[in-house]
């Protein structure tokens, strides 16, 4: 849906603010995929009707969003929920590889993904640092998926 959108753009900022209503949706396949890409400063919100509460297939949603952008915000709003989703795979795949920033999945619920999710996470390309803010729940599961990739700190609480 925004595939490429902002690739290389100087600054560049995608607000879905309160009219993107996706309550009915089930699949986000890719729907971010290279957006921001190589852009200088790069910043998706996804607002707070951002519904995904029936979404099953999320694989390669955010793959390569913001990659080699220097500066990188992604705020996923209040009703990013993973509950029914089945498949994660690439779903963080080199996302904004070349900044350090923080990513909040502690809301996340990963029981129904069963083994949909290899390369979830990559390998950061660069020596900043991407911190994955997790629950005590999920906190295995996160740190599965960054175990023997560099450029991580997985903080649970």
């Amino acid at each position: 849906m925004f595939n490429s959108t902002g690739r290389n753009s100087t600054v560049f900022t995608i607000n879905l603010g309160n009219e993107f209503n996706t309550s009915n949706v089930t699949d986000m396949e890719m729907m971010f995929y290279n957006t921001g890409r190589n852009s200088t400063v790069f910043t998706l919100n996804l607002g707070n009707e951002f519904n995904t509460s029936n979404v099953t297939n999320m694989y390669g949603m955010f793959s390569n969003t913001g990659g080699n952008s220097t500066v990188f915000t992604l705020n996923l709003g209040n009703e990013f929920n993973t509950s029914n989703v089945t498949n994660m795979s690439s779903m963080f795949n080199s996302t904004g590889n070349s900044s350090s920033w923080t990513l909040n999945l502690k809301s996340f619920d990963f029981s129904n993904v069963g083994t949909n999710y290899e390369d979830f996470f990559s390998t950061r390309t660069s020596s900043n640092i991407l911190t994955v803010l997790c629950s005590t729940a999920n906190g295995d599961f996160i740190n599965a998926r960054v175990s023997g990739l560099t450029g991580y700190n997985v903080v649970c609480s």
